[in-house]
């Protein structure tokens, strides 16, 4: 029978379910949000301009900056314009500069404007393009994977835009080599150089308070700002550096060298050296800081900032869950590896990250799902304090939205916060170098997996020299991007007893073995289910002690399931009643339920292992783009087929974004995640023990409507995680298979018994009242069981009539005697049945 309280809970729950789904709506849509203020911007937004205007305005103007000359313009008229302190150098030609081609594990672009990195490409991994998919050139050929393009990306809210080919990127070459630059050349100009982007880690400084460059951050007032300093100056990364030398030998490291000055009040010469190995996946940066004679000790103090990647492309847009994300790490006094993260949401919100301040400073970077680029400290911050004193988190609002005659398109990162880009800000102590003081900073800058441990898997011409793993993992404990507790507190307390040293550890050997077998069968979608087997086999004997464990369980209960029937109807309104009555019939039947506890030690036992399986799977680099049977991408979804992008709040684009975006299934049908749900309904069909009460029917109901909402969730996993979990699904159901039949016999024994003896124990129950027994033998123990058993039989009565619904009736004499009992009630109807 139905209990009336489960249809009032369940208009609880819905009423909920509405009230909080209203509220999320109203938050989005309609909760002010902070709006970054314009002075603190560190870059500004970018016009929507035609390929033409592009040309005709020139790079100036589509970067949206003014000259530096323009700086003044604006002023307050009470405020005199000040005259404007520029680099001393000559103006300089613009170069593009390589360092490194395509046999290097890294391929630069450098180029002289502000002595920065224009491209990057890491020649060893293929690109892939937003929807998951390789991008191909115009020769049809997969792209080499540009880690830092260079170069604005004209991307909208669509994916597909079938009118603007996916190949339509500039192809930027170096206009100046060693041997042009020997012979004295003057280089080309740069083609497609209105397309190109803000290089990256591009040099910028800070105004001293007696450089009258200062004045442009004038307040409304007419009165100089009092944190004025705080804003960096773009002198140093809009000025052409002269190009010192460059070297680019066949059989040694490549390396160029930029030079620029700083008139007064600075008076100071500024070189950065760069350097590249060729199997190295770091380039050395060096920054040195030169006193020219004439600088005097105390004025002009510098402060110099190196900003980070930018452009850095996320690939997959519409399955992934991670986007860019901010790493900045430090050691600790007794030289332990720390971190902290930030997000574009977080960044965005607060008008830029919080400065985190730390006098260690080791790296920071900036990562997509699989690959980050880092400027880590060369010098040895253990021993001595990092020459950064903060590092900032900025959005970098740089994008280039090509208009099409006739239709107008909306660029893709609108609104969107989770895909603004973003980068850091390195920003140094304060310098007072006296004449003849030289400072010296060496950097190096990481691009490659985030996971570093994956680089020691590649081989052959591949392979990575095992002195720069070394220094990778020891020296600039670049693997705490990865390898780290989480950032809450329940990460804090796991790591503190040492669950996540735990699943470092198993992670990493999961890498390892994946590796291995991959190196022997060539195939990763095959190395996945052999390593899925092979874990399997090894968890073997605790997950079928586990499986036996249930099974034995769920066959008693079934066998006794008519008595625990006749029990709930017995004490449906006396739950500890039901409880001890339960507990009762369990233990004649031998039945031990805290069996189930040894199933749930035994299956935390194997956490390590299936939790260090998944995060393999998930972070493994080696899976991009790689086929097996129809699945392209075994770090994607399988992407069966297509569907397009206007099936309504299925793969809209727009459905994306707002309260119910968990509907977004994306452009594709994917096969696999619906095949692994079923085997999940499966398993827990199998392996759930039968209800013994309205309340374990109403979890299990649950537990099968929340299978509908994991198929939603589940949807865009990646197809070699949808294979490990398929593999792993049919080995368990072959594992039940292999567990011997539970022995019935005792519970089946008690059932019968119970049912022969239920109808004369309970009449004679409700017709006698209970007496005391007087045993005249069997012993001092066998008295004291009885007297035992009569005092529970008696307990159980006044229970029974305290828990009564009725109200005593009162015999007249002002004594209330109770009403008969529920069964009493029920025994007598059915006598006036049998008269009638």
């Amino acid at each position: 029978m139905q209990n009336p309280n489960d249809n009032q809970q369940s208009a609880v729950m819905l009423r909920f379910f509405v009230i909080m789904t209203a509220f999320m709506i109203f938050w989005y849509y309609f909760y002010p949000k902070p709006k970054p203020k314009p002075e603190e911007s560190e870059s500004q937004a970018m016009p929507s301009v035609s390929r033409e205007q592009a040309a005709a305005v020139g790079t100036s103007a589509i970067l949206g900056g003014k000259p530096f000359q323009d700086l003044t313009a604006g002023l307050p008229s009470k405020v005199e314009a000040p005259k404007m302190v520029a680099a001393s150098t000559p103006a300089e030609p613009h170069s593009l500069i390589a360092l490194g081609d395509d046999g290097f594990a890294l391929k630069i672009l450098l180029t002289n404007k502000g002595a920065g990195v224009q491209q990057l490409v890491l020649t060893r991994f293929k690109e892939s393009n937003r929807l998951g998919l390789p991008a191909k050139d115009e020769a049809g050929q997969t792209r080499k994977l540009h880690l830092i393009p260079g170069f604005l990306r004209p991307q909208y809210l669509y994916m597909v835009e079938k009118d603007l080919p996916e190949h339509d990127y500039p192809q930027f070459q170096p206009n100046v080599t060693a041997e042009s630059f020997a012979k004295g050349e003057k280089p080309k100009p740069v083609t497609h150089a209105e397309l190109l982007s803000s290089p990256s880690y591009a040099m910028l400084h800070y105004p001293s308070k007696d450089d009258p460059a200062i004045y442009q951050h004038v307040g409304k007032d007419g009165k100089l700002k009092p944190d004025a300093e705080k804003y960096p100056l773009p002198t140093l990364a809009d000025s052409y550096w002269k190009v010192v030398s460059i070297q680019q030998p066949a059989d040694g490291p490549w390396e160029v060298v930029f030079e620029t000055q700083l008139a007064a009040p600075y008076h100071l010469k500024i070189r950065r050296t760069y350097s590249l190995a060729k199997t190295d996946y770091d380039f050395k940066t060096k920054v040195e800081i030169l006193p020219l004679p004439e600088r005097l000790k105390g004025s002009g103090k510098f402060r110099y900032q190196i900003s980070g990647p930018i452009g850095t492309p996320i690939e997959g847009e519409w399955y992934t869950t991670q986007f860019r994300t901010l790493y900045m790490g430090w050691l600790d006094g007794r030289g332990d590896p720390h971190r902290e993260i930030d997000d574009p949401a977080s960044i965005h919100y607060r008008n830029g990250g919080d400065s985190i301040v730390n006098p260690r400073f080791n790296y920071a970077a900036i990562s997509t799902q699989y690959f980050a680029s880092a400027l880590v400290v060369d010098d040895d911050v253990s021993a001595t304090e990092s020459p950064w004193e903060y590092i900032r988190g900025t959005r970098e609002t740089q994008s280039l939205a090509l208009e099409t005659p006739g239709k107008q398109r909306q660029p893709y990162d609108s609104d969107r916060h989770f895909l603004f880009d973003i980068t850091f800000r390195a920003v140094s102590r304060v310098f007072d170098p006296g004449a003849g003081e030289q400072l010296v900073h060496n950097y190096v800058s990481y691009n490659g997996p985030v996971k570093v441990q994956q680089l020691e898997q590649l081989r052959g011409t591949d392979a990575v020299a095992s002195e720069s793993m070394e220094r990778y993992l020891s020296k600039y404990h670049l693997q705490t991007m990865t390898d780290y507790h989480s950032p809450n507190w329940f990460g804090r307390q796991f790591n503190a007893i040492g669950w996540t040293w735990l699943l470092i550890k198993s992670t990493n050997f999961m890498h390892w073995l994946l590796g291995s077998l991959h190196s022997v069968v060539g195939n990763w979608g095959v190395s996945i289910m052999l390593l899925t087997v092979i874990v399997r086999l090894c968890l073997f004997i605790p997950s079928r002690r586990q499986q036996a464990i249930n099974a034995h369980m769920s066959a008693q209960i079934t066998a006794l399931k008519p008595q625990i029937d006749k029990l709930n109807e017995q004490y449906k309104d006396d739950f500890m009643a039901l409880s001890q009555a339960k507990r009762e019939l369990f233990r004649e039947a031998g039945i031990n339920q805290f069996a189930q506890m040894g199933g749930c030690l035994l299956l935390f036992l194997q956490m390590p292992i299936l939790m260090g399986l998944y995060f393999c799977l998930q972070e493994s680099v080696f899976f991009r783009l790689e086929p097996f049977l129809w699945i392209q991408n075994l770090s994607a979804p399988d992407m069966l087929g297509w569907w397009s992008e206007n099936v309504p709040v299925i793969s809209t684009p727009w459905s994306r974004f707002g309260g119910f975006n968990f509907l977004y299934l994306g452009p594709y049908f994917n096969i696999l995640p619906l095949a692994a749900v079923v085997l999940f309904y499966v398993q827990q069909k199998l392996t759930m023990p039968p209800p013994t009460d309205d309340i374990q029917a109403q979890q299990q109901a649950m537990m099968k409507y929340m299978l509908v909402f994991t198929g939603l969730f589940f949807y865009k996993v990646a197809a070699g995680l949808c294979v490990y979990f398929i593999v792993s699904g049919l080995w368990s159901l072959l594992e039940r298979r292999l567990i011997p039949k539970p022995d019935l016999s005792k519970a089946e024994a008690i059932a019968k018994t119970r049912a022969s003896e239920s109808a004369a124990t309970l009449t004679a129950t409700e017709a006698s009242p209970t007496t005391e027994a007087n045993p005249s033998g069997g012993g001092f123990w066998a008295k004291m069981k009885q007297r035992i058993e009569d005092a529970q039989r008696e307990s159980e009565n006044t229970r029974q009539i305290r828990n009564s619904s009725d109200a005593p009736a009162d015999n007249g004499n002002g004594a209330g005697t109770p009403k008969p009992s529920a069964a009493e009630r029920a025994e007598k109807r059915k006598k006036k049945k049998k008269g009638k």
